[in-house]
């Protein structure tokens, strides 16, 4: 819905190009879109220019404005109670995490505990890595996954 406000946007603002606009658009995008915004009610050519006027597209802006914007509304709460929840499920005093354990190697377990260990790992040619600083954080999360769950090895 985003692409379609946009482009109905761009189409008032160069109302003097619409044809050479839907045409860089390319038919089967403008295809594409039709078939969208017909799901909300909003009409628009599937092919050509035809009733996009001014006042056409001023219109069919207005449409879009009253399908889009709600949901735009709706994602943004749901990202912010994403954010909020993941943030509470990372600074909880206690983290049950589950490692799966089935089909692996001693040397998976080995590179496994040099990542979280040492934010590094050996390759199974014996080459040494080291992650790159901004791929493992001193994040919570981190530090309660080595030091609760990694264990020297005896």
């Amino acid at each position: 819905m985003d692409f379609s406000r946009k482009l109905v946007e761009t189409l008032l603002d160069q109302s003097t190009r619409i044809d050479d606009v839907l045409r860089k658009l390319g038919q089967e995008r403008q295809e594409k879109l039709s078939a969208l915004l017909k799901k909300h009610n909003v009409v628009f050519p599937s092919a050509g220019s035809s009733g996009l006027s001014v006042a056409g597209l001023q219109a069919i802006a207005k449409q879009i404005s009253s399908v889009y914007d709600p949901l735009k509304t709706r994602q943004e709460k749901a990202v912010a109670a994403g954010i909020r929840n993941t943030h509470r499920y990372l600074t909880l005093p206690y983290l049950d995490v589950y490692v799966a354990t089935s089909m692996r190697s001693h040397e998976d377990y080995m590179a496994q505990h040099e990542f979280i260990m040492h934010c590094g790992w050996v390759s199974k040619r014996g080459e040494h890595h080291v992650a790159n600083a901004e791929m493992v954080t001193e994040s919570t999360l981190f530090r309660r996954i080595s030091d609760s769950l990694v264990r020297p090895i005896q």
